[in-house]
């Protein structure tokens, strides 16, 4: 099998040229929430379209009359369909099946109808509602596909969420469906990790590696000195900060002066109330909302930490990484071994070893020195996700396609 793999190549390449009007279409659900999907798309269209002039459309769903959580440049054109998706979430499987085929039928006529009258050299899907029908769109332009989570992710997915047995059986197929019998039908599959390439490589003959790029970047660095851990992201099954906190109550034992911080927001912030109470842990742990500027926090904490279960990437970690903090994290698929370096900049931990994780934040809290290390490596190593070199994989990638 051809394998293709853009990121093994590290040192910064400057872009050379780009072509002259191209057009580009990303397809992604909205753009009003906090997410590391929608962070990365704005960031990579704003590149497109400031650095590279490229003509840069972000075509939605589920936006209604939201704006952008995250600032979007003024070159950009967004459309919502109007498709409202997410109005079905909160009805039963059995009816939010059938009107979500309804709506998919309405999606794919007015998606059609969009990319006919408007003509774009390449449209990307990020594997979601649209991945099943865009390449069956005869429009003339090289179709995408951008895979933002892991292999198999719903299978996961079925197997933590609090979801109804039938739920849970048409998140497998749907995983099934979606891995076998749609990645080869587009003229591109981009993974974010080689770790995840080998998972799809076996039965994927069109794939392309390309990490996420660093969401931002900062001439400051982190001092350390805070006794502050932080961790980002949506409070469900996903992100894990359910395990965290009973891993934070062995932590607190061994280094009481020390607390942390968790931003974000979802279904799971009574749950995790509910554990920090019966773990008295009120005094050791803050839940905060989201923070658009998350940088600032970043860079008054001392340690980052990701306890998901599983991730396409895992962009919060280069963003503390950027600010110079070492991390610690699951092992998770897919995404931290493909970005932390183990023991130099931050430790990856064996999927569920609770035990191994608390030690090893123990460690990093209590050695001043080692922590001090790790975050200036952290600060060096991350470089290798700047939009220098991967946004050039990206043009090289759009460039190779057109040919």
């Amino acid at each position: 099998m051809h394998r293709v793999c853009i990121n093994r190549q590290m040192q910064t390449i400057s872009i050379i040229y780009s072509i002259k009007n191209m057009k580009i279409a990303y397809c992604i659900p909205q753009i009003s929430h906090p997410g590391g999907i929608e962070r990365v798309i704005i960031h990579k269209a704003n590149y497109l379209a400031e650095k590279l002039n490229y003509d840069v459309c972000i075509i939605t769903v589920d936006n209604k009359d939201s704006l952008p959580y995250y600032s979007l440049s003024a070159k950009i054109k967004h459309i919502d369909l109007n498709i409202n998706y997410c109005d079905t979430l909160s009805l039963p499987l059995h009816k939010r099946f059938i009107i979500r085929k309804v709506l998919q039928q309405k999606h794919k006529k007015s998606l059609k109808n969009f990319l006919l009258n408007n003509k774009f050299d390449i449209v990307i899907s990020t594997f979601q509602q649209e991945a099943s029908f865009l390449y069956k769109i005869k429009d003339g332009s090289k179709k995408l596909l951008e895979c933002h989570f892991c292999k198999g992710y719903k299978s996961i997915i079925a197997k933590y969420y609090n979801y109804s047995i039938l739920t849970k059986i048409a998140y497998r197929y749907k995983s099934w469906y979606d891995e076998y019998f749609i990645p080869n039908h587009y003229d591109k599959m981009i993974v974010l990790t080689e770790e995840d390439f080998k998972n799809w490589e076996h039965n994927t003959s069109n794939l392309v590696c390309i990490p996420n790029p660093l969401s931002f970047t900062t001439n400051q660095t982190a001092k350390l000195d805070n006794k502050t851990v932080i961790a980002v992201g949506r409070y469900d099954a996903q992100k894990g900060f359910d395990r965290l906190l009973y891993i934070w109550r062995t932590v607190i034992d061994k280094c009481p002066e020390w607390h942390l911080n968790l931003y974000g927001q979802g279904e799971d912030e009574k749950l995790l109330l509910e554990i920090i109470k019966k773990l008295s842990l009120s005094k050791y742990v803050t839940l905060h909302p989201p923070y658009n500027n998350i940088k600032e926090k970043f860079l008054e904490s001392s340690i980052a930490v990701m306890p998901s279960r599983f991730e396409g990437f895992g962009l919060v970690l280069t963003e503390a990484m950027e600010c110079g903090l070492p991390c610690v994290a699951f092992a998770f698929p897919c995404g931290a071994k493909d970005i932390i370096k183990n023991k130099s900049d931050g430790f990856y931990i064996e999927n569920n070893n609770n035990e191994e994780f608390a030690k090893k934040l123990i460690l990093l809290m209590t050695n001043s020195k080692l922590r001090k290390n790790f975050g200036k490596q952290a600060k060096i190593n991350v470089q290798r996700f700047s939009d220098e070199i991967i946004m050039n994989k990206w043009n090289n990638l759009f460039i190779e396609i057109l040919k």
